[in-house]
């Protein structure tokens, strides 16, 4: 009704519903402080227990991405 009150159709008016909400949650996300950075990267290491492997690491995936060599068995 909502749509059609607004002379869309229902799939156009679904879609700019859907950007909308998408544009405002990208808002939400920006890191506009040294505040919001330091809480970004508190959440990070909160959520990821892990550590980032070495450069060494990462080319050797990616070289062997590239050949179509995996890892050894």
């Amino acid at each position: 009704q909502v749509a059609a009150r607004q002379g869309k159709s229902l799939s156009v008016w679904l879609r700019e519903a859907a950007e909308e909400k998408w544009k405002a949650e990208q808002e939400d996300r920006s890191l506009t402080s040294q505040k919001d950075l330091r809480a970004f990267f508190a959440n990070c290491d909160q959520v990821e227990r892990r550590r980032e492997p070495d450069w060494d690491s990462h080319r050797r995936v990616i070289v062997e991405s590239i050949s179509g060599v995996g890892p050894p068995s």
